[in-house]
């Protein structure tokens, strides 16, 4: 068991039916959370310069309309580096980073972690997750708990089955299904959100919709090569009941409580982290959260998705 994770899942919301956008690679759906869309469904092969897309990034969306980001990252800035929107950016810090700037952060902050701490196998998975118990406390000691929407997610799922069928919405001619991929754990956590167990279907596009809901953000553009496909869970076959759904509330006048960082290694280091992960777009997605009467009432004043994963 992973104590911390599953006090967040207990505490917060956590959206059980929420999938990697593509049963591909990593790289793909690490994408897909920095922009909406992928260009690739494939990691670019590490004995070969590493490409830059000309793609929108969340991250410069922000930038575009006046607000402050930062990008926590490993030491290669992935996958970050991937866009050419972001090249030479001074807000592309590494992951330890944050823990330092916890009582500053920017409006919007993403988080991803190197290897040991990435929870890759072979990794010790309670050595990522105590890197993001410490940067959430950090935050919430900081007094930033009630106005920041945290986001925890991973980038495919690590194994080769699963007990439920993720819907087929994407495949290529001759019937592979790409979309959805495996289900991944999200946990939405924070003093604005409403703990509960969210059952409806969603993947990695439906992360950059609720960072554009929260911070009042017009929609992403997509470059002009590709075509938005349906909203996923527009066909009621792909809704599920949903117990106390999470909402973004106004004002924390009901706080959770949080442990403190972690004082040594959690137990049971024998639990995988998982893997497996062209497109898509975050505009077409629903948010990780039910639509409210007003959009001023959901927004925050920082959101940081959290990623522990790298991929190889």
């Amino acid at each position: 068991m992973l104590p911390y994770y599953a006090y967040l899942a207990a505490t917060g919301a956590f959206l059980e039916n929420h999938c990697s956008g593509f049963g591909t690679n990593s790289t793909p759906n690490h994408l897909l959370i920095a922009g909406g869309q992928s260009p690739t469904l494939r990691n670019p092969p590490r004995s070969a310069p590493q490409p830059v897309w000309d793609l929108p990034s969340l991250l410069g969306h922000a930038g575009d309309h006046s607000l402050s980001w930062k990008a926590y990252t490993g030491a290669s800035s992935y996958p970050v580096a991937f866009y050419r929107q972001l090249a030479g950016s001074p807000n592309i810090g590494r992951s330890n980073q944050i823990i330092a700037d916890a009582a500053g952060l920017p409006q919007l902050s993403m988080v991803w972690h190197d290897s040991p701490y990435d929870e890759h196998p072979v990794a010790d998975v309670t050595r990522g997750q105590d890197t993001i118990w410490q940067a959430v406390s950090a935050i919430a000691a900081a007094g930033h708990w009630d106005d920041t929407v945290f986001l925890l997610t991973w980038d495919d799922w690590g194994g080769f089955g699963d007990h439920v069928a993720t819907p087929n919405v994407e495949h290529t001619p001759d019937g592979v299904q790409l979309a959805y991929g495996p289900r991944v754990p999200l946990l939405m956590f924070g003093g604005r959100v409403t703990p509960g167990i969210d059952s409806r279907w969603n993947s990695h596009v439906s992360i950059g919709k609720t960072v554009l809901d929260l911070l009042g953000l017009p929609p992403l553009a997509l470059t002009a090569s590709t075509t938005p496909p349906p909203s996923p869970t527009s066909s009621p076959a792909h809704r599920r009941p949903r117990s106390r759904p999470p909402t973004a509330r106004r004002s924390a006048s009901r706080h959770h409580r949080y442990p403190p960082p972690p004082r040594g290694r959690c137990p049971h280091p024998e639990q995988r982290r998982q893997r497996r992960s062209v497109r898509s777009c975050c505009e077409t997605a629903p948010p990780c959260r039910p639509r409210t009467t007003s959009r001023s009432a959901n927004q925050a004043r920082q959101v940081v998705p959290l990623l522990p994963t790298f991929a190889l």
